[in-house]
């Protein structure tokens, strides 16, 4: 018998939290009452009866282009040692072919070692920057906008901030309930939100620290407007005083590495999230153009074979007709059709470099516009 992934049942638990345990609590059981997946449906790989593996699967409303879908966030993937040497890449596939079944257009995830899940069809899309500023380098700028202190429990004057900021980077999640908000905001510790404008036009989140002169880092920093940025900055810079520094993320072409870029202002690039197309034509469906466009494409994907097609695909202002055809005039990996599908890398720098190749490049590049990608979601 092959492996089977699916929804852990009675008979899986215990092999379930037993691989758990063996991965993420060292070597520990996990005790009866913390088993519980709260907001999220967990997974096992199953091996001739016995659990071999196992993963959580989160449901998260993702920006793509101008749409939002459905996508499976998958977290906390574990093979036990004496398992590893494959079983993981049959569980990933296994794990994508689930994650269409459940009605996904797409998954994402944040990886420890990329090479492992492309071999299931992830890629990294965007990217991902760590901004650490010294207190000294900080941006002398007044705040325009009054600053207010917020907890946990305010978060829906947060979202709709939250909503312009991720509606502008696609891969980003839209949050729409209150347990996406409490991993942000209620980490187990006394936090503060520090936010810019009625209505918030930025936000930080922020766990002080008592210890002085080192460098603190910020759970999370979000802005709809310049004016909300340049008014946090005013925060941090005074929340920097006793420290050495500060850190926090922020999208590629953020404005502390592009506005308020400085020499003493360490910017790192650190590992972009990993996207996954799991149903290709539904994606496709969110496409649009301000010209009508027509071309069609095969996705090479060796693991979903529903998503191959070739596609025809018509594409308006308002809508996106996708169809079965006959040929392809574009060809994609699964790998490089997601890149192209968020915009960054984008279509056109995949098309120039090779990665993707066919005819008719210059059209169907119209439909797949360059975007900042970026998952600002941690999980």
């Amino acid at each position: 018998m092959g492996m089977i992934v699916r929804p852990v049942t009675p008979a899986d638990e215990d092999g379930f939290y037993e691989v758990r345990g063996l991965v993420y609590n060292s070597g520990n059981s996990i005790p009866v009452d913390e088993r519980k997946a709260r907001n999220s449906v967990a997974y096992a790989a199953v091996l001739d009866g016995r659990v071999v593996g196992g993963y959580n699967s989160i449901s998260f409303p993702t920006v793509v282009g101008s749409q939002v879908v459905s996508a499976a966030g998958i977290a906390a993937v574990a093979v036990p040692p004496d398992h590893r040497g494959g079983i993981g890449t049959q569980m990933m596939q296994g794990a994508v072919r689930a994650a269409r079944e459940e009605g996904h257009l797409l998954s994402h995830l944040h990886a420890f070692r990329e090479p492992f899940y492309r071999r299931a069809g992830y890629e990294t899309c965007g990217g991902r920057l760590e901004v650490t500023v010294r207190a000294d380098r900080f941006p002398k700028i007044d705040a325009a906008l009054p600053i207010r202190r917020l907890g946990p429990e305010d978060w829906p004057q947060l979202a709709p901030c939250h909503e312009a900021f991720t509606r502008r980077r696609p891969g980003g999640v839209i949050r729409t309930e209150e347990w996406m908000w409490n991993r942000i905001t209620a980490e187990g510790r006394p936090l503060q939100i520090y936010a810019a404008g009625d209505p918030v036009e930025a936000y930080a989140v922020v766990g002080h620290k008592s210890d002085f002169w080192s460098v603190d880092s910020i759970g999370e920093v979000v802005w709809s407007t310049r004016a909300g940025y340049e008014s946090l900055l005013g925060v941090l810079r005074a929340i920097a005083v006793n420290k050495e520094g500060l850190r926090w993320f922020e999208p590629v072409g953020g404005p502390m590495s592009t506005i308020y870029s400085d020499k003493d202002v360490d910017v790192a690039a650190t590992h972009p999230a990993m996207f996954r197309a799991v149903n290709v034509p539904g994606l496709l469906q969110t496409l649009r153009s301000d010209q009508p466009l027509e071309f069609s494409l095969e996705v090479h994907d060796p693991v979903i074979s529903e998503n191959r097609g070739p596609w025809r695909v018509v594409v308006r202002e308002e809508e996106c007709w996708v169809e079965p055809a006959t040929d392809g005039d574009v060809q994609f990996t699964e790998r490089t059709f997601v890149q192209a599908l968020l915009g960054m890398p984008s279509f056109a720098e995949l098309a120039g470099d090779g990665w993707i190749t066919g005819t008719n490049l210059n059209v169907a590049a119209r439909a797949f516009p360059a975007r900042n990608v970026y998952l600002l979601e941690r999980y």
